[in-house]
């Protein structure tokens, strides 16, 4: 129990101390206080105690099960420790434990905080034919391929999860967004905003970081009315929103537009 709650305040450290008492008090730490350990590790976002628990696992004795490896899989996904993790994919099949769809997504989110986009687009080949991907996994592999491969690839699998049934959403857009807005193909982007709002009529279909990106391509083709439309199609703008789109305005001298920006 006391592990436990050390999990649920990512307090790694006091998790770790915990664990070491139990041994010099000679008392049995079974699999749930090894999981609860690792699992505060996962959300301190510390990798090396993670795997020195994993391995004191084995000298002690603890067999560890499916929650041990996602629990490791995701301390290594925060870490970006993506060869980590695919090396704890091949311990779970050596040790026949099959892997859940937690696992490759945290496996694949692991890949795309360390840029490899390939590696994502293996594992979610892999996670398909397993029957275990969902739309979080697909969403990092859509953010890693938008930054390695551009937006055509990453559209690509936002078309694949559609097809799959996902219904991909802002999150899942977002990178295509940002990567098509980056490489001047800002009408795709456009048509991709205008597809959003017609599945959410009056509701946000960008966050403000994909906001910001196509906002500010709009604006480097003096597009100012739609640059200044895209702020109410935005969840939450932040600063950089508004001063996208006045900077729009500013490019073609529309002081009144801009100064109702700063208003708002």
């Amino acid at each position: 129990a006391a592990v436990s709650a050390c999990a649920e305040g990512a307090q790694a450290s006091r998790a770790l101390r915990l664990v070491s008492d139990m041994r010099r008090d000679r008392v049995h730490a079974d699999v749930a206080v090894y999981n609860a350990a690792i699992t505060a590790c996962a959300r301190a976002r510390a990798w090396s105690p993670a795997r020195k628990l994993l391995k004191d696992m084995s000298k002690w004795g603890v067999r560890p099960n499916l929650v041990t490896y996602n629990a490791a899989l995701a301390a290594a996904a925060a870490a970006r420790q993506w060869r980590s993790a695919l090396g704890l994919l091949r311990t779970m099949g050596r040790q026949e434990i099959a892997p859940d769809v937690a696992s490759f997504g945290a496996a694949i989110a692991a890949c795309e905080r360390s840029r490899q986009w390939r590696a994502a687009l293996d594992l979610l080949s892999e996670a398909k034919a397993a029957g275990m991907v969902d739309l979080t996994a697909y969403n990092s592999c859509i953010s890693a391929a938008a930054r390695g491969a551009g937006w055509a690839a990453a559209l690509q699998l936002v078309r694949e999860a559609e097809a799959a049934g996902l219904r991909p959403g802002a999150r899942s857009y977002g990178p295509v967004l940002i990567a098509a807005s980056r490489s001047a193909e800002w009408r795709l982007a456009l048509e991709i905003v205008s597809e959003l709002a017609e599945r959410e009529p009056g509701g946000a279909v960008m966050d403000a970081f994909a906001g910001s990106a196509v906002i500010a391509a709009l604006g480097r083709q003096k597009q100012w009315r739609r640059a200044v439309e895209m702020v109410s199609l935005i969840d939450q703008p932040n600063a950089a929103c508004f001063t996208a789109a006045a900077a729009a305005c500013g490019r073609c001298r529309q002081s009144d537009e801009a100064l109702h920006l700063l208003a708002r």
